[in-house]
């Protein structure tokens, strides 16, 4: 996993219980069995603190039989990956909770967003929602497409790009939705000046967006 991702690890469960109350990670992946405090109990202890319900769990154990992955989902475990797995299998699970994620951070800010604004901003989250659906969909389909293993190498290339594509996609949405969040929260600094020409100020900000408009 550390050649995709920044990687924390911790010795026991009450250990990773501590490192996740101070710093909320993207997403926590947990043995069943732990010393100190188990797969179960620390995903029971995350789901019970209102500061980090959101962050998702996948859980991994050597107990490959369906009550163990019943017990997992039912206490809240966004996925079980029992042993033994492929390592791709993993960074492609891997990879879809963290989009997940993602989206489920990005939508919890546009529903901030719109309890403080007008209809209209509304209507603007409600938009930016629905195009951050749109490229995890492109990246969850192309998982499966991958890890099905019936394309080429060429293919599964290609495939990685457009994953790749889809991420960095997502990723300015979601910066989108968080400048709206700061607008609307007023934390954004605000420079003023003169402008010498309003006109030609007005002209290149509209030359702007139909460049961008023109691209899609």
């Amino acid at each position: 996993l550390q050649e995709h991702w920044k990687v924390d690890t911790a010795t026991d469960g009450m250990v990773a219980l501590e490192k996740v109350r101070k710093s909320a990670p993207d997403l926590v992946i947990a043995d069943l069995m732990m010393p100190g405090l188990d797969g179960l109990s620390l995903l029971g202890a995350l789901r019970d603190d209102p500061k980090r319900t959101d962050v998702p769990v996948m859980v991994l154990s050597a107990r490959a039989n369906e009550d163990a992955s019943i017990d997992a989902l039912s206490a809240g475990a966004d996925d079980y990956l029992p042993k033994p797995f492929a390592a791709r299998e993993l960074v492609a699970r891997v990879a879809v909770q963290l989009a997940r994620g993602r989206l489920r951070r990005a939508e919890r800010a546009a529903r901030e967003v719109a309890e403080q604004s007008s209809f209209m901003k509304d209507e603007l989250v409600l938009m930016l929602s629905n195009s951050l659906r749109n490229p995890l969909n492109v990246m969850l389909n192309t998982i499966a497409l991958v890890k099905d293993q019936s394309i080429g190498t060429e293919e599964a290339r290609r495939a990685l790009e457009i994953i790749r594509a889809s991420t960095r996609e997502q990723h300015r949405l979601i910066d989108e939705v968080h400048d709206l969040s700061c607008i609307t929260a007023g934390c954004f600094d605000v420079e003023k000046t003169h402008v010498a020409s309003l006109s030609a100020l007005v002209h290149a900000e509209v030359g702007a967006v139909r460049s961008v408009a023109g691209a899609r």
